[in-house]
C-alpha cells in the first residue's frame, strides 16, 4: 500500500495545481497585469502549501492503513477502504478549493474556518448559483471527476507478489512520517503558516499562491484574536489614537439636521467606482449620483471589511473587522457594545432594520437586536412571496416601496437602516428589466442599475410622506465587488465604498469630500450631525466633521493596513512595518519604517485598543458603558 499511497498523494498535489490554474483563468482580469514571472513563482511556491494541506488530509487514511496493515488485512480490502477514506477527506477540500475562484470577490481572501458559515447561506439556492457560474462548475467538475477516476484506478492496482507484513508496515510508517513532515512544510524552525505565504507585496498574488484547504485547516487552529500590548498604559496608547475629544468641528453644522430622522441605506456590493459622478461619466448609478451632487459625497472612503457580516458591524456598531472571524459570529458578540439603536433609543428614537433576505441570514436579525434596534423586517414580514427573486429574497424595488410604507407608521424621530439585496450574486434582475439596463463590463452592473432605479422609486414615494423633509439619508456599501476601472485594480481599490449624506432641507453642504473616512466613522459623524452627545464611544472611529488627523484601517492578507493621506502602512504583528506610497498602487516599492514612526505608533495603538478592548470587554470609553 505504501507505493499506492505515495502515487495517490502525488496525483492529488498535481490536481491542486490544476485548481490553481482554474483560479487563475477564472480571474484572469485581475491577474493579467502582473508579470508572468510572478505568476509562475506563485505556482511554484504554491506546491509547498498544496503538499502541506494534502498531508493533513491524508493523515487519517494513512493511519488507518498503518493499523490495518499491522493486522495483516488483505490488500484488496485495504485498497478499497483507502480509496473511500481519501475520497471522503480530499473531495470536500477540492470543492472548497475550486469555489474560491468566485468567492474571492466576496471574502477578499481564501476560505477560512470562520467563513465556512457562509455555506449555510446557500441552502436552497444551489441551482441558481449553478446556473450563474455554470462555466466554473463545468471546469471544476471535469478536474474533480478526472482526479476521482485516476484515484480509483490507482487503488485498483493489484500489488503482486504480496509484500511481507514487516515491509508493508515499514513502508506505511515511512509514508506517515513523510506526511507529518509535509504538514510542517519542511524542516524550518516553525511549521508552515500564513506568514510563509507572504512572498509578494500584493495580497492578491499571495492569494493565488495559497489553497483553501490549507487556509481553512490552519485558521481553525489559530486563536481568534491576539492580545497586543505595545503600550504600558491606556493613557500612553490613547496619545497615538486618531480621535482627540478636544478636536473642534470643522464647520457650523446646518441647524436643519438636529433631531432629524435618520435612514442609513446600505447598498450591497456597491463599489465607489460604479458611480459616474466622481469620474465625470455616465456610470451605473444616475440617481445616486444626483443625490451626491445635492448632498455631501466623500471621495476616499474605505470599508473596514470585505463581507456583509463585517460591514454591518462596522456601520451600526463601530466595530471594524480586524480579526479573521466576524464580530457578529464571534464570542465577543456577548460583550457589551454600543449599537446605534441603543444610543439613539436613549434619545427617544424608534428604530428598525429592513433587509429582504431570509430572516436569520448572516445573523443580522440577532445582531441588530443586540445593537438596540427595536424591529427587524425581513423576508418573513414581507406580505407578497411572489416578489421573491428565486435565490436570496425580495427584489429591491417592491421591498423598498414596502419599506417606505412601514417607515410611515413608525414614531418620530426614527432611525432606520435599509440594506439592499438584488446586487448580490447571482446579480439577476426581474425579467421585465433585463433589457432596460445596459449589461456593462461586469455581471454586477445590470443589477447595480436596477437597485439604483429602485432607490429612485423609493424616493418618489418617500417624498410624499410627512417624514421625508426631516430625514437625513446616508448611503454607503457593505463592501465591494470586482473593480471595473483600471485604477481600482489594487488592494485599496477593493475597499473603496461610497459615502453620501443627503437631507432634503440642506441645500448647501461644505466642500470637505477629500477627507479620508471609513465605516467606523459613521456613528460619531451621525451624532455630530444630529447634535447629539453620547457618553460612551469607541476611540477607533472619528467623526468626519472633526478636525485632526484622518486615517482608515482594515485587515487583509493577515496584515493590518493603516491608510493615511499620503501612504499606507502595513504590519503583521506590530513589530516590523512597511510603508508604501499611495502612488505605488500595487505595493511594489516598500520602504522600511521604524516602530517609533508616528504612523507606526498610531497603527499599534489601534491594534492594541481593538484586541484588548474585545478581550477585556472594554471596547468603549466614557462615564458609563452600554
Amino acid at each position: 500500500m505504501g507505493p499506492i499511497l505515495f502515487i495517490s498523494f502525488l496525483i492529488s498535489v498535481f490536481s491542486f495545481s490544476l485548481h490553481r490554474c482554474l483560479f487563475l483563468v477564472w480571474n484572469w482580469d485581475i491577474y493579467q497585469h502582473f508579470p508572468r514571472a510572478d505568476l509562475a513563482q506563485a505556482f511554484l511556491h504554491g506546491i509547498r502549501f498544496d503538499v502541506s494541506a494534502l498531508s493533513m488530509l491524508y493523515v487519517i487514511p494513512s493511519l488507518f492503513l498503518l493499523i490495518s496493515a499491522a493486522f495483516q488485512l488483505p490488500d484488496r480490502v485495504l485498497r478499497r477502504v483507502g480509496f473511500v477514506l481519501i475520497l471522503l477527506f480530499v473531495l470536500p477540500a477540492a470543492l472548497l478549493n475550486v469555489t474560491d475562484a468566485e468567492m474571492i470577490h466576496f471574502l477578499g481572501r481564501r476560505w477560512t474556518w470562520d467563513a465556512l458559515f457562509l455555506l449555510r447561506e446557500t441552502t436552497g439556492k444551489t441551482w441558481d448559483i449553478f446556473s450563474t457560474y455554470w462555466g466554473l462548475f463545468a471546469g471544476s467538475t471535469v478536474l474533480i471527476f478526472a482526479w476521482g477516476i485516476v484515484q480509483f484506478g490507482i487503488f485498483q492496482r493489484d500489488e503482486r507478489p504480496p509484500s511481507k507484513s514487516a515491509v508493508r508496515v515499514g513502508s506505511i510508517i515511512l509514508a506517515v512520517f513523510g506526511l507529518f513532515l509535509g504538514i510542517r512544510g519542511g524542516l524550518q524552525s516553525k511549521p508552515l503558516g500564513f506568514a510563509h505565504a507572504q512572498v509578494f507585496n500584493q495580497p492578491i498574488l499571495n492569494t493565488l499562491l495559497l489553497n483553501s484547504p490549507f487556509s481553512v485547516l490552519t485558521s481553525s487552529q489559530r486563536a481568534t484574536l491576539p492580545k497586543y500590548q505595545f503600550f504600558a498604559t491606556a493613557e500612553e496608547m490613547n496619545q497615538h489614537l486618531d480621535q482627540q475629544e478636544a478636536d473642534a468641528l470643522i464647520f457650523q453644522l446646518p441647524s436643519e439636521l438636529q433631531n432629524s430622522n435618520v435612514m442609513v441605506i446600505i447598498l450591497e456590493s456597491f463599489n465607489y467606482e460604479y458611480q459616474g459622478h466622481p469620474f465625470g461619466d455616465a456610470g451605473y448609478t444616475p440617481f445616486l449620483d444626483s443625490l451626491a451632487v445635492q448632498g455631501l459625497a466623500f471621495k476616499e472612503v474605505y470599508a473596514n471589511g470585505r463581507r456583509s457580516i463585517e460591514g454591518i458591524a462596522s456601520i451600526l456598531a463601530g466595530v471594524p473587522a480586524l480579526m479573521n472571524e466576524p464580530f457578529i459570529s464571534s464570542q465577543y458578540l456577548t460583550n457589551q457594545f454600543l449599537g446605534v439603536g441603543t444610543e439613539l433609543g436613549r434619545q427617544s428614537y424608534s428604530s428598525a432594520f429592513f433587509h429582504g433576505a431570509k430572516n436569520g441570514s448572516m445573523y443580522f436579525d440577532s445582531f441588530v437586536q443586540a445593537a438596540g434596534v427595536q424591529k427587524y423586517y425581513g423576508l418573513n414580514e414581507f406580505p407578497d412571496p411572489t416578489q421573491h427573486d428565486g435565490t436570496w429574497g425580495i427584489w429591491d424595488e417592491p421591498f423598498f416601496l414596502w419599506t417606505a410604507e412601514q417607515v410611515s407608521q413608525m414614531p418620530k424621530p426614527f432611525f432606520v437602516s435599509l440594506f439592499s439585496l438584488t446586487s448580490h450574486n447571482p446579480f439577476r434582475v426581474p425579467a421585465a428589466f433585463h433589457d432596460r439596463f445596459k449589461a456593462g463590463t461586469l455581471d454586477i452592473h445590470r443589477s447595480i442599475q436596477y437597485t439604483d432605479w429602485s432607490l429612485q422609486q423609493f424616493f418618489k414615494k418617500a417624498e410624499k410622506q410627512d417624514w421625508y423633509k426631516n430625514t437625513l439619508f446616508v448611503f454607503t456599501a457593505d463592501h465591494t465587488y470586482k473593480p471595473s476601472r483600471p485604477e481600482f485594480e489594487n488592494l485599496l481599490g477593493r475597499y473603496r465604498v461610497p459615502l453620501i449624506f443627503f437631507h432634503p432641507q440642506v441645500t448647501k453642504w461644505p466642500k470637505i469630500e477629500a477627507r479620508i473616512a471609513q465605516h467606523i466613522d459613521l456613528l460619531p459623524s451621525l451624532f455630530d450631525l444630529l447634535g447629539k452627545k453620547t457618553s460612551v464611544k469607541s476611540r477607533l472611529g472619528k467623526s468626519v466633521f472633526r478636525e485632526g488627523l484622518r486615517s482608515a484601517i482594515f485587515f487583509a492578507d493577515e496584515k493590518y493596513h493603516l491608510i493615511t493621506p499620503d501612504r499606507v502602512l502595513t504590519t503583521r504583528d506590530g513589530q516590523s512595518f512597511q510603508a508604501f506610497e499611495k502612488s505605488d498602487a500595487r505595493f511594489e516599492q516598500p520602504s522600511g519604517v521604524k516602530a517609533s514612526d508616528p504612523d507606526a505608533q498610531r497603527l499599534r495603538s489601534q491594534m492594541q485598543y481593538f484586541s484588548l478592548g474585545l478581550w477585556n470587554n472594554k471596547f468603549y470609553t466614557g462615564s458609563e458603558r452600554p
